[in-house]
């Protein structure tokens, strides 16, 4: 095996022997860092609650663990029992740095939040992101006690010099500091995150220390960029300087994701190794001598430190890129393993907090995987395709072996599975790094120079812009993305197993294979998503998304979705845990964001054929409206936006839809403007139900027959009309008995009262909301109201998602809790 000299001691090309390459052996670094990672991991989360007199004792108990671990360490004899025992050291030493990061944390949650309002110094650790109520951003107190704590800080919607604070920004702000609603508590422990702050006033002063010329870099570099609109700039941010403020525009992050390229364009090393792998591959093939791919590596990575702004996670992913880079060619397997066992437990000890940072976990996943998988997988290639080019065939292994622990993990992070991702992955891995390549310089030479990306970078804007819109033609290929509702640990599980799966077996490769590989997946595929959904039975399904609506109507194979909610992850993962991979039709009740704010996230991972609103809407000039239609065309395009007005009907399987308000708007498309649907069930529904785990008190309701004997169901969708416009329909004669009704409003104070409910007469009431809302929904009064009534009520924060599926004789209700 050749060796290569550098700085980097890169080498430039994995080995291609004939036979399979050696299987290599975790070494015992390795196996300490396996058990201390996941254990330092489970003790700092599951310590939220964990009073502080119980912390001895979970001290003690770890103590005890690694004093067992080592003694028989020293004690046992061969490979495998010795390994054991270091895993059990791991674990000890794992769960002790777990526990003893959570009693510091709620040291300083303690300290931070009993600061009184004042004046304070912040760093800023995160750029600052624009949201609904305006700007936050991640930031680091600097003064008072608890100094050094993470604070969420945000800004009022009229303070729009917020919208430039980035990376190293020091501010002083004036502040009111609070703890996490219990709604984020476990997200904000996550993240290591003490409290929120609000800052009725700021100032921003610019640091004159060595940081702060890396920033000042920063900034000037990308002011180089600014005026420039495109995707393709948006792109340039977000690779060369993880600045991704701009990705959210037009729906462009979602169609990243939907890819399975969100990697490239995040500060990690999932994102590193492979660009900087891939241009050493491509500069080999241009016949490159070695030291200079070497040192041109070590310029990529250090312009990429400095690009970033020396943050926490370019730095480990500066780490992983090292070792994924240059351990994936060594000659000794165990040596780059044991590199990686290493600076894992270096990160972990220094921060076991960090052990549940996605970006974190997503790189050494990436890097793992490289460094045993990517010469077998390189050795495949080659043996199957051995007329591919070598930069081909080594570009497509690096990407396989990133992607076999990373994929699951990233799947459960953003709820989707791209089916494309080792199709664009391999496309793209080129473009991209060669974009890389020649970004950091001409950028930087517009920022020393102005003007001179007007000659040097047109070109470069211009190939961004290409990428963009070859990232815009994968998110629109069929199925690019599916939905998908899987728990980190269940990924990680996945993930590991296939590892171990492909270390135990360790397979050689032969087209028979391969072919009964591809068959397989490709079987399963269409039994997922083409063959299941039609044996699916009548049902109305409440998904649980947080404080929003989303109802799923299923019934013959057709299915439709009833508004969207906001919060785009749980929406696919609701999505993904019903099984649901294509709508016949989206209907959106008003242009509130918490019932389409999620319409456009769903491009490319949700097949859609129409999205359907109220016809008034169409030609509402207010911001809301319009900003509902720029989702929808984004979405289906203008032929796919359709107006419905009262009598419309629309046919889903075995249930008619009948749209029975607004006859025109009177709030400008607000509340009592919300579209109405009434569900009945047509007397020739017999469709056979499926068996469903129901909640043990979930009523069975028997039918209202008609005439002929044959049942008649009727269920209410009223989005956040409340009962005056309900009221309004009984007395005009189009509404009368129902068997279901989504409350409105999720469950206001005017939402319902007794009158309406004696007159509707519902058995089955469902309340979309979520945990511990702001807004106090559902209310007492409506709830009371409820129960006075003798109505079964469901709530998706109390229950989860919720079934209502219908037969001939009866309606079953089923909790997923």
């Amino acid at each position: 095996m050749r060796k290569v000299s550098g700085k980097v001691g890169v080498p430039s090309s994995i080995p291609r022997a004939s036979s399979v390459p050696k299987r290599p052996y975790p070494p015992l670094f390795f196996l300490l860092a396996i058990g201390l990672w996941p254990a330092a991991a489970v003790a700092y989360r599951g310590s939220l609650h964990l009073p502080l007199p119980t912390y001895p004792v979970a001290f003690a108990a770890t103590a005890a663990v690694i004093a067992v671990g080592l003694s028989l360490l020293f004690k046992l004899q061969g490979l495998v029992r010795k390994g054991c025992a270091v895993l059990a050291v791991g674990l000890g030493l794992g769960a002790f740095c777990g526990f003893a990061a959570a009693y510091s944390f709620q040291e300083t949650c303690a300290q931070v939040g009993g600061l009184p309002q004042g004046t304070y110094a912040f760093e800023v650790v995160e750029d600052a992101r624009e949201g609904s109520f305006g700007n936050r951003c991640l930031a680091r107190l600097c003064s008072g006690e608890g100094a050094g704590a993470l604070v969420s800080l945000s800004f009022s919607e009229k303070a729009a010099a917020a919208k430039d604070m980035g990376f190293g920004q020091l501010v002083f702000a004036s502040v009111r500091i609070n703890a996490p609603g219990k709604e984020r508590q476990q997200d904000f422990w996550d993240k290591g995150i003490a409290a929120t702050a609000t800052a009725s006033h700021f100032e921003k002063y610019r640091r004159d220390d060595l940081f702060g010329m890396v920033i000042a870099v920063r900034e000037r570099a990308l002011e180089a960029l600014e005026g420039e609109e495109g995707r393709g700039a948006m792109l340039l941010r977000a690779m060369l300087f993880g600045d991704r403020r701009g990705m959210n525009k037009d729906g462009f992050s979602d169609e990243v994701r939907a890819t399975g390229l969100a990697h490239l364009i995040a500060v990690s090393g999932a994102h590193l190794v492979v660009v900087t792998s891939t241009l050493g591959l491509i500069l080999r093939t241009l016949r490159v001598p070695r030291r200079a791919v070497a040192l041109v590596q070590l310029f990529f990575i250090i312009a990429y430190l400095i690009a970033t702004g020396l943050s926490m996670s370019a730095l480990r992913a500066a780490c992983m890129a090292v070792i994924g880079i240059s351990s994936v060619f060594a000659a000794r397997r165990s040596s780059s393993l044991n590199a990686l066992g290493l600076a894992v437990l270096a990160m972990v000890a220094a921060s076991p907090a960090g052990s549940l940072s996605p970006s974190f976990s997503l790189s050494v996943l990436a890097t793992l995987g490289i460094v045993v998988l990517a010469p077998l997988f390189c050795h495949w290639v080659h043996a199957l395709l051995p007329r591919l080019p070598k930069v081909l065939t080594e570009g497509m292994a690096l990407g396989f072996a990133a992607n076999v622990l990373a994929v699951p993990y990233a799947a459960s992070l953003f709820s989707q599975a791209s089916l494309v991702s080792s199709l664009m992955n391999l496309l793209a891995a080129p473009w991209f790094s060669l974009m890389c390549a020649f970004g950091f310089p001409l950028i930087g030479l517009r920022a020393l120079v102005p003007g001179a990306l007007t000659v040097f970078g047109d070109p470069l804007l211009l190939f961004a812009d290409a990428f963009a819109e070859f990232v815009s033609w994968g998110a629109r290929l069929p199925f690019a993305s599916v939905p998908v509702s899987i728990e980190p640990s269940l990924a990680l599980t996945l993930g590991f197993s296939c590892l171990v799966l492909l270390w135990v077996v360790w397979p050689r490769p032969s087209h028979k294979k391969l072919a009964v590989l591809a068959g397989a997946h490709l079987g399963l595929a269409c039994l997922l998503l083409l063959v299941a959904p039609l044996f699916v039975g009548d049902r109305i399904i409440m998904l649980n998304i947080g404080q929003g609506d989303a109802f799923v109507v299923r019934s013959q194979g057709a299915t439709v979705l009833i508004d969207t909610g906001n919060h785009e992850k749980e929406l696919r993962r609701g999505l993904g845990r019903q099984g649901i991979y294509r709508l016949d039709a989206i209907f959106i009740t008003h242009a509130d964001d918490d019932h389409c704010g999620s319409l456009e996230s769903l491009r490319g991972i949700v097949a859609v054929d129409r999205v359907c609103v109220a016809k008034p809407l169409l030609d509402c000039p207010c911001s809301s409206c319009q900003g509902l239609l720029g989702k929808a065309r984004r979405l289906v395009g203008d032929g796919g936006i359709e107006g419905l007005e009262v009598g419309d009907r629309i046919r889903v399987g075995a249930f008619d839809l009948e749209v029975v308000w607004p006859e025109g708007f009177k709030e400008k498309g607000g509340n009592a403007d919300s579209l109405i649907l009434l569900l009945r069930a047509p007397a020739q529904s017999t469709s056979p139900a499926l068996p469903l785990n129901a909640r043990e008190d979930a009523p069975n309701l028997p039918s209202e027959a008609n005439a002929d004997d044959k049942a008649n169901w009727k269920a209410l969708f009223c989005g956040d009309a409340e009962w005056r416009e309900l009221d309004a329909l009984i007395g005009k004669g189009r509404l009368n008995d129902i068997d279901i009704l989504k409350v409105g409003h999720h469950g206001s104070r005017a939402s319902v009262n007794d009158a309406l409910l004696e007159a509707l007469k519902p058995r089955i009431a469902l309340i979309s909301v979520g945990a511990y809302n702001r807004y106090g929904h559902p209310t007492q009064e409506a709830v009371e109201a409820l129960e006075k009534a003798g109505v079964e009520v469901f709530r998706s924060d109390e229950e989860g998602d919720v079934v209502c599926e219908f037969s001939l004789e009866k309606v079953s209700v089923s909790a997923l809790g």
